[in-house]
């Protein structure tokens, strides 16, 4: 071996010295330390074995294992009225509070009772539950019942009688001031469109006025599309398009059909009458939905549309419809002139099979502009 290669081994040799000195003198260190460190088992060291805490509720139903079964009893009673069976739940739950009320007698200790009370709370909670549970199928049953008798009682009106207030004036001003362009556009639609809707509101059984519905709605703009996704001359949404038979898929949007929207309107006016058996209650229903009328009228105890109190777009779509209504009957009387008499004329045909808007066109002699016009729910190049 070298004198340089003994000279790098002798250094390792008392390198690992060293560190065999420092190591030793550490756990000595850490020895000495712990019984410091672990002096609170009497410097003993870590005893082999702790034993855990234990949950203040095992106690307490180790000490008072009755406490389990209330516990089950307030279980059976919740699930019972999720599942609709109320009888049985109100007379588990009123069993409960008997029995919690004598082991409160029989056992007077403060944790006891502190349970005993959270119990009791929980089943009292359940308990008024039950009770507003009730209480609202018992409105809806009366409400129901009142719409019913309401709706025998009634007939269709041949014409809707105008309610002249101070919100019917407030719109009759607008429409004679700002909205004198739009509503005098709206008005000469009207005798364009006149001739293909009241035919159809007469077959299904409800007054010529309900022209005018669609008037506000959309000013007869067949292509008219709200913030709401409300679409065509009747502003229907897709789910109560759907449900009157509109059809809405990749190739058609029935809501633009002027006739087909114009049958499906009429069915639903007339559907809304026959519930609420009054032509202001129909129209708000129309705007608001049925739902939250009758909601309205339950709790208000009211079927007077005009003492409702609804939300702020229905409070005045209703006075829209009563002044569009006065000046369409009468609009030299209000200022304006009558619309012109220029039916919409056209032909109907029957396809049978998918055809190309252009190959309808050539066969009709006309552009495929006028088809297109005349067909705004077809939404692309060919029919369904």
């Amino acid at each position: 071996m070298s004198t340089r290669n003994k000279i790098y081994y002798l250094a390792s040799e008392v390198i690992a010295l060293k560190h065999t000195l420092r190591i030793v003198f550490t756990l000595a260190a850490l020895a000495s330390l712990s019984g410091c460190f672990f002096a609170g088992w009497g410097g003993k060291g870590i005893p082999e074995e702790t034993a855990a805490p234990q949950n203040p509720e095992d106690v307490l139903y180790a000490r008072v294992p009755q406490i389990l079964n209330l516990e089950h009893k307030l279980d059976i009673a919740s699930t019972t009225f999720f599942f609709g069976e109320y009888d049985v739940s109100e007379k588990t739950a009123r069993g409960l509070l008997a029995d919690i009320a004598d082991l409160r007698l029989l056992i007077p200790d403060p944790d006891v009772c502190d349970h005993l009370d959270y119990l009791e709370s929980r089943t009292q909670c359940l308990l008024q539950r039950m009770s507003d549970q009730k209480l609202q199928c018992d409105s809806q049953w009366s409400l129901l019942a009142t719409v019913d008798s309401i709706s025998r009682s009634t007939v269709v009106e041949d014409e809707i009688e105008v309610e002249m207030n101070s919100k019917t004036k407030h719109w009759i001003t607008y429409f004679q001031g700002s909205g004198r362009r739009h509503f005098a556009k709206w008005l000469d639609r009207s005798g364009e469109f006149k001739e293909v809707i009241e035919p159809i509101l007469v077959e299904v059984g409800v007054p010529r006025d309900l022209l005018y519905l669609s008037i506000i709605e959309s000013g007869l703009n067949l292509d008219a599309r709200s913030y709401m996704r409300a679409i065509g001359p009747w502003q229907f949404m897709a789910g109560t398009a759907k449900l009157f038979g509109l059809r809405i898929n990749w190739w058609i949007d029935e809501r633009k059909d002027i006739i087909a929207s114009t049958y499906a309107a009429a069915n639903y006016m007339k559907y809304l009458y026959d519930l609420f058996g009054s032509w202001p209650l129909a129209l708000a229903a129309y705007n608001s939905g049925e739902h939250r009328v009758a909601y309205a009228m339950m709790h208000q105890q009211t079927n007077d549309y005009w003492r409702l109190r609804l939300p702020m777009q229905t409070s005045w779509f209703v006075p829209k419809f009563m002044a569009a209504l006065a000046i369409g009957r009468d609009p030299a009387a209000f200022g304006f002139s009558a619309p012109p008499d220029e039916p919409l004329t056209f032909d109907l045909i029957e396809v049978n099979r998918p055809t190309e808007i252009s190959t309808i066109a050539v066969a009709a002699g006309c552009s495929v502009s006028d088809i297109k016009a005349l067909n705004p729910h077809f939404k692309k190049w060919a029919t369904p």
